[in-house]
């Protein structure tokens, strides 16, 4: 049963990503909106469900932690993605987008994160 939750909540993270990616098309140059917004997003994702499993108040079932978690933020977010971009931009002598993509999605991905965490605690 694990595996087909897993492999469902898969499922709905690419699509969402390939969706939301699609909303956002690079340019030839600049930061990559959709991958940014994907990651930040999944990252408060990721902060919001720890924030529940870690709650005394309330239990999330395993079977959707492994859906939520390892199936759809897993496939959802992208770190090969974000690189291969930021690398692109490296080749491209962009620098200042470069260090706006790899800072910004760090910083931003952290504090959404602490956001999730922060919104769990408070429900």
């Amino acid at each position: 049963m694990v595996f087909l939750a897993v492999m469902a909540g898969g499922a709905l993270g690419a699509l969402s990503r390939y969706l939301i990616d699609g909303l956002f098309k690079r340019k030839a140059s600049g930061v990559p909106g959709g991958t940014f917004i994907i990651n930040v997003t999944g990252s408060f994702g990721a902060g919001f469900t720890a924030g529940l499993i870690h709650s005394a108040s309330y239990e999330i079932p395993e079977l959707w932690v492994f859906t939520i978690v390892t199936g759809f933020l897993s496939s959802y977010t992208t770190f090969s993605t974000w690189m291969v971009q930021s690398a692109d931009l490296w080749k491209q002598h962009d620098y200042i987008n470069l260090f706006i993509n790899i800072v910004g999605q760090v910083v931003t991905g952290l504090f959404a994160a602490l956001a999730g965490i922060w919104l769990a605690g408070i429900i």
